[in-house]
């Protein structure tokens, strides 16, 4: 499975937390790499060409929230497929997954480093 996108904090963002939540990574862990995106967003889109070209007198930090990943953004989506039953694998089971499918993104997405995927 590829999952891409430009910048990765919307549609990226919760299809990736959607399969770490439903292969038992921690919710702290899937928020905290959720809002690393937030340190580089500007440059991300400036490297894409698509930031906002911001006039005279406007600096980066006066548009930050239009561009941030906040927490209680993906809090909410975690919250979301929590509250379904058997978690964000239940939700995922409910829409087409196998458990085959879930067995081998969890092997995937928690295989140690020394370990071969």
């Amino acid at each position: 499975m590829l999952v891409h996108c430009a910048a990765g904090k919307d549609r990226t963002g919760v299809v990736s937390a959607l399969l770490l939540s439903a292969v038992g990574v921690r919710p702290d862990a899937i928020v905290a790499d959720y809002v690393r995106t937030d340190r580089n967003m500007f440059r991300v889109l400036r490297r894409l060409d698509a930031a906002p070209v911001l006039p005279p007198g406007v600096a980066e930090e006066d548009v930050q929230d239009l561009m941030s990943t906040p927490t209680e953004a993906i809090e909410s989506v975690l919250t979301t497929f929590a509250a379904h039953e058997d978690g964000a694998s239940g939700w995922l089971r409910s829409h087409g997954a196998t458990d085959e499918e879930l067995q081998r993104w969890h092997q995937k997405f928690l295989a140690s480093p020394s370990t071969p995927a």
